[in-house]
């Protein structure tokens, strides 16, 4: 018979992935992970593999947290345009705050590993691409209700977009200041009004 397990196994998911997500793969030691999870070695590697199984676990949960508080935000507004808005201007507030410092964990993946790493790499595109398929359907939605034009690329939108808010968090990492961040999100803003 199996011993039930002698801690939360979500909390120290959670602990994981914040650990990950501030230091990085490679920075993070096994011995890091099990003092942040409070745990033994021998849980971690039975209940989540090995140090590389728990770095996807964790950024599988990461990403599908955010896709579904980013889903919400955006199908739940009155406004697309607003929604979209709100979206990007506190993307440049969070670059520019303390959290800023640590990026977005999707980003800093994207960065870190995916360049050698095929399973992180097809993980962080499939996000992409769940989330700029979001941004494109709140700028159909938009153009629908009138708010952008008519003749409007919403793909194409879509993209820059999502590029727009990449590169807010990478610049947050830089430590940009506040003025420049909302410069930038206010410009890439102004295509919707194009």
């Amino acid at each position: 018979m199996a011993r039930p397990k002698e801690f939360d196994v979500d909390d120290a998911l959670q602990q994981a992935l914040e650990l990950f997500w501030r230091k990085g793969y490679e920075a993070t030691s096994v011995q890091d992970l099990v003092a942040a999870m409070g745990i033994q070695k021998a849980s971690l590697y039975g209940t989540f593999g090995d140090k590389h199984s728990l770095y996807i676990k964790a950024l599988q949960r990461y990403e599908a947290d955010g896709f579904a508080a980013l889903a919400d935000h955006l199908t739940a507004a009155k406004s697309p345009k607003n929604a979209l808005r709100d979206l990007v201007l506190g993307n440049a507030e969070q670059a520019c705050s303390a959290k800023g410092k640590v990026g977005c964990f999707c980003v800093n993946a994207n960065v870190e590993m995916a360049p050698q790493d095929e399973e992180v790499s097809d993980l962080v595109r499939d996000h992409s691409e769940r989330v700029e398929a979001l941004l494109e359907a709140t700028l159909r939605r938009a153009k629908a209700m009138g708010e952008i034009a008519k003749g409007a690329n919403c793909k194409q939108l879509a993209t820059f977009l999502f590029g727009a808010i990449v590169a807010l968090n990478v610049l947050g990492k830089q430590r940009a200041s506040r003025d420049r961040m909302l410069a930038m999100a206010r410009q890439s803003l102004a295509v919707l009004d194009g």
